[in-house]
């Protein structure tokens, strides 16, 4: 018999910056990352959402509301079966049932990921909606006022067309719309899926908050500046805006009194630490050789910079990512969702689906023995009178643990300890008990991965 264990963790602050947070077991203060399983499943604050990672790479975030996140490593190729696909390279058979039938709807390909644990009041999606919406109305929506901003030629995401095509984004913003009867939050969402997916690519765009009315909270210390200096003050160089010559760019800017360490605003007594020609906040852990055989953690500015021997694991590559050297998972596949929802599989097939049941989002499906076992869950339901559906809950289930994350419970994630059947298809429910609730304070980290993402309206 198991024990089951509720982690929950509580943030103060707007979630969109880095948030200094303290994490609380049983009474006892740990840092992040929090680590499960001796280390092989971990838990952590990314952003707005909480992330959980495991150490045979696979990566799982939401943000307890509409945006969860999806990766997986390559070595899962032709492995892995549910929503997200089979990852074998060839979008045109991802529509299998789970006993390998070949299906044409989206729906019934849906409708066959169904779990048992559904529930009554769940309904099958039976077929694709239409949003009831004006000419006009539809006109409106596509303008460059709205979702038209993502495909404008001359607009703030025009670097990014090149590289990842607007086509589809726009089209599921102006669907969106029109279904939730045009609703702004729904069109900073269709709006920031993607923006973010332009960020990972590493594409610069321009200011698109100011013409959508989508602005950005800024975190404790700072203010938002629509046009501040590309070059701010910073622990790392103080003078650094009297002699930019770089545009300005949207931003949020420290306060006075307080100057940039890293990405937070601090007293000028909190700065870091200068070592070999960089800079790095106050406990920021980096590594600096190679070969990765070599992490630092900057101390205070007084203290400096402490080293001790590091390496990668089988799952990774030390590698540069955006200038910064690290351990990185190996190439991976990813499947993403926007909307309410819109699926892309992860060789690249994309289909609508309105089912409000429980379903398979992704699982192994190889020999046992061969890979990690793992399986990925979503459930989702109607909200209102909309003909819609959105994702309530994200279940994740590996080594032992069933990972919840709930819609309407933003900062809670529950975990339970729970006895897996590799015979069967998930875990053994009945061995599930309750043990503990525990507090916890966390803190996001910066992650470097190529994801898959879910978008679903609020």
């Amino acid at each position: 018999m198991y024990q089951l264990t509720f982690i929950r963790i509580k943030f103060h602050l707007p979630l969109l910056w880095p948030i200094s947070q303290l994490i609380k077991v049983n009474g006892e203060a740990f840092n992040l990352p929090l680590r499960l399983g001796s280390g092989k499943v971990g838990l952590s604050q990314s952003g707005s959402a909480a992330l959980l990672q495991t150490d045979f790479g696979l990566s799982v975030s939401y943000d307890w509301n509409h945006y969860a996140v999806v990766s997986v490593p390559i070595t899962y190729w032709g492995s892995v079966c549910g929503l997200c696909g089979n990852l074998n390279g060839e979008a045109a058979d991802d529509f299998l049932s789970p006993n390998g039938s070949a299906l044409a709807a989206a729906s019934a390909f849906g409708n066959s990921w169904k779990r048992p644990t559904s529930g009554s009041g769940c309904v099958d999606d039976t077929g694709p909606p239409s949003p009831a919406c004006t000419e006009a109305a539809h006109r409106a929506y596509a303008s460059e006022s709205y979702c038209g901003v993502l495909s404008d030629a001359q607009g703030p995401f025009r670097q990014c067309h090149s590289v990842l095509r607007p086509t589809a984004y726009t089209a599921n913003c102006v669907f969106d719309l029109c279904a939730l009867a045009g609703s702004h939050q729904s069109l900073c969402q269709a709006i920031e899926s993607y923006a973010d997916q332009c960020q990972r690519r590493g594409i610069t765009i321009g200011d698109w908050r100011n013409g959508t009315g989508c602005g950005l909270p800024c975190p404790s210390h700072s203010h938002y500046a629509a046009c501040s200096s590309a070059c701010p003050a910073s622990c790392a160089d103080t003078t650094a805006p009297l002699y930019c010559s770089q545009p300005c760019r949207e931003s949020c800017e420290c306060d006075d009194g307080y100057i940039l360490s890293g990405a937070v605003c601090v007293p000028l007594s909190q700065c870091g630490c200068s070592f070999q020609g960089g800079y790095y906040s106050k406990g920021e852990m980096v590594i600096l050789t190679e070969n990765c055989s070599r992490k630092c953690t900057c101390w205070n500015a007084t203290m400096g910079m402490r080293c001790e021997d590091h390496s990668c694991s089988l799952h990774e590559d030390c590698r540069l990512v955006d200038g910064v050297r690290g351990c990185y998972p190996k190439e991976r596949a990813t499947c993403w969702a926007t909307g309410d929802p819109h699926y892309s599989t992860f060789d690249g097939r994309t289909f609508d689906f309105q089912g409000t049941c429980k379903y398979t989002l992704s699982k192994y499906c190889g020999v046992s023995g061969n890979l990690t076992m793992f399986n990925i869950e979503v459930e989702n339901d109607q909200r209102s009178s909309s003909p819609v559906s959105w994702t309530r809950l994200v279940e994740i289930q590996v080594y032992g643990y069933q990972i919840q994350l709930s819609r309407g419970q933003t900062g809670k994630v529950q975990v339970r300890i729970i006895e897996w059947d590799s015979t069967q298809t998930g875990p053994s429910a009945h061995h599930i008990c309750v043990h503990h609730q525990i507090p916890i304070y966390t803190h996001p980290i910066s992650q470097s991965l190529v994801h898959s993402s879910l978008c679903l309206g609020d």
